[in-house]
């Protein structure tokens, strides 16, 4: 125990340790409603982070499809020989980076035989 009056006063008075519980409840109950609201944005984000996620995904398959596409099509329209290889290995290729680089390759390729090694090259 203190010696000092007003110390007493917040430690013993019934009037005073009545006050100050409910002070305790209030910040307490505001707490977990603080507590609840930053669990309920946090959720808020994870789906909103899954959501772009999976837009991400799906924008990445579109411009794979697109880029195996333009593949087969530059081949049909450059090496029509080499047709029936384009549509059967390119499905194969998932990078779009890697398809990016066989448009380049093919577009460049100074004839059917290096055409062909190309798509054998990049199939493999």
């Amino acid at each position: 125990m203190s010696d000092d009056p007003f110390v007493r006063i917040f430690e013993e008075d019934p009037v005073v340790q009545e006050i100050m519980a409910r002070v305790e409840a209030r910040a307490r109950a505001e707490a977990e409603v603080k507590v609840e609201r930053a669990r309920a944005e946090a959720e808020q984000a994870r789906i909103e982070a899954v959501r772009a996620k999976a837009a991400v995904a799906v924008y990445t398959e579109a411009e794979t499809e697109a880029l195996r596409s333009t593949v087969v099509v530059l081949v049909e329209a450059l090496y029509p020989e080499l047709s029936r290889v384009a549509r059967e290995s390119v499905p194969r290729l998932h990078d779009p980076l890697e398809l990016s680089r066989l448009i380049k390759q093919v577009a460049s390729a100074p004839d059917k035989k290096t055409a062909a090694w190309v798509l054998e090259m990049f199939a493999a």
